[in-house]
């Protein structure tokens, strides 16, 4: 099964008790009249709220980026390990560590790695 073609994006709505953030493609948030979403966050101003504030729009701009550059680091990811490959045959090292953290950099949406 493939998932929702990307871009995503997240949309700030107000609720009756607080925000919604309703994450999906752009052209269905559009149209959107609360169906077409693929995720919504609420971030409700009551006491049983948990969350400090902002971290939940954060929490949705976090979905957001990681299913934006999930291609990318698809395929960085495949021309890293074909990269590791050829650098460990030719100089015996292993650079994984590396690797994984430069991936998991980018999906956090860090742009100097």
């Amino acid at each position: 099964m493939k998932h929702t073609p990307i871009p995503w994006k997240y949309e700030k709505v107000r609720t009756s008790i607080g925000f919604a953030y309703k994450i999906g493609p752009p052209e269905k948030l559009e149209n959107d009249n609360g169906h077409y979403s693929i995720a919504c966050l609420y971030d409700d101003n009551t006491s049983l709220n948990p969350y400090p504030e902002g971290e939940i729009e954060a929490d949705a701009q976090f979905i957001v980026t990681a299913c934006n550059e999930y291609k990318a680091l698809k395929e960085q990811n495949r021309i890293l390990t074909e990269a590791l490959r050829i650098i460990a045959i030719a100089h015996n090292m292993d650079y994984v560590s590396i690797i994984a953290r430069e991936a998991l950099a980018k999906a956090r949406g860090e742009q100097d790695v």
